[in-house]
């Protein structure tokens, strides 16, 4: 029983990613709940070196939050610099 479903589990990727984003602090959720197709494809583009790993294991070596830190703030939606700064909005002259 457990086998079946581990492997109905592993055919039913968005369960999988939606599953790993919940064991995630909060930002990691954010950033990455609307990325599902990026890590996806970043997967099946490495399947070929490794074609026996599953979607859940491809996931589990992942540091989502180290990878979230390679994005600029104002990728990852953290805009706390600019409260004293606001962006400009016109050049006076």
């Amino acid at each position: 029983m457990a086998d079946f479903l581990s492997g109905f589990a592993e055919t039913q990727p968005r369960g999988i990613f939606a599953n790993v984003l919940t064991k995630q602090r909060k930002p990691v959720q954010d950033f990455f709940a609307n990325r599902f197709n990026d890590l996806y494809n970043e997967y099946l583009g490495q399947l070929e070196a490794n074609p026996m790993q599953g979607f859940g294991g491809f996931l589990g070596g992942q540091n989502m939050q180290n990878r979230l830190m390679t994005y600029s703030p104002q990728q990852r939606g953290d805009y706390s610099a600019q409260t004293l700064t606001p962006r400009l909005r016109f050049l006076p002259y």
